[in-house]
């Protein structure tokens, strides 16, 4: 590929072979951050996890429904440490860097302002959880706010992430890239983006489809983003 076909493809707004892979590591980085966390969090708050278990059990309803009364009650018992501190660290920043990876990308200001309500959803999920884990049972208007929002943020936070992804993988699919693996993702999305609203899915959905997507986006080369480029032109 000639470097002026390939200044073309940049200078019609075609895709950037180069910002696409960084998006992609950006993309595989964010899981590898969250899965890290979530395994963190299994290994060291064990004992908080089964209390919280056991008042799921006893109400009969699943731990992401828990009330906040009971959440703080466990971690009454169970106060949080330093490493909890980490692993919500870690969480978080995962979360920034999937948008991150989708900016990096440079596909559009959409799918990057939709992936920009991961972390902001995930964040205020987190922050609402740690008001009930000072180690003491909280305010009841602090119960209120947990009850009232934290399953909300959460679903903002997946479905904004799969939403990006589908507004992703549809502009790399109008230029030709991702066209097997991107229809994947395009359903697998969708039915993630409907699920975090109705039961509420934590954002790690949005970053496995990521991984994916990044795994499909490091196999793409330049020539692949000139030929669609030519094909698109009038």
């Amino acid at each position: 590929m000639s470097a002026h076909a390939y200044s073309d493809v940049r200078a019609t707004g075609s895709l950037d072979v180069a910002a696409l892979r960084a998006g992609a590591w950006g993309l595989i980085a964010s899981f590898v951050a969250f899965v890290v966390g979530v395994v963190l969090s299994v290994a060291t708050t064990g004992d908080r996890a089964r209390a919280e278990e056991a008042a799921a059990d006893r109400l009969g309803v699943p731990i992401a429904d828990l009330p906040a009364l009971e959440l703080a009650k466990a971690s009454e018992q169970f106060p949080p440490t330093e490493q909890d501190l980490v692993n919500v660290v870690l969480l978080v920043l995962a979360t920034v860097i999937f948008a991150v990876a989708v900016a990096a990308a440079r596909v559009g200001w959409l799918p990057t302002a939709l992936a920009v309500l991961t972390p902001i959803g995930w964040s205020l999920y987190i922050l609402l959880g740690t008001s009930l884990t000072s180690g003491a049972v909280p305010p009841e208007s602090t119960l209120a706010l947990y009850d009232a929002y934290a399953l909300p943020a959460m679903a903002t936070s997946t479905a904004g992430g799969c939403l990006a992804l589908i507004v992703f993988v549809l502009t790399l699919r109008s230029r030709g890239v991702a066209r097997r693996s991107g229809i994947v993702v395009l359903v697998l999305a969708a039915l993630g983006a409907v699920a975090a609203v109705a039961f509420g899915v934590p954002p790690v959905l949005p970053m496995l489809l990521g991984t994916i997507l990044g795994i499909t986006l490091l196999r793409v080369r330049e020539p692949d983003l000139a030929g669609s480029a030519r094909s698109a032109a009038p």
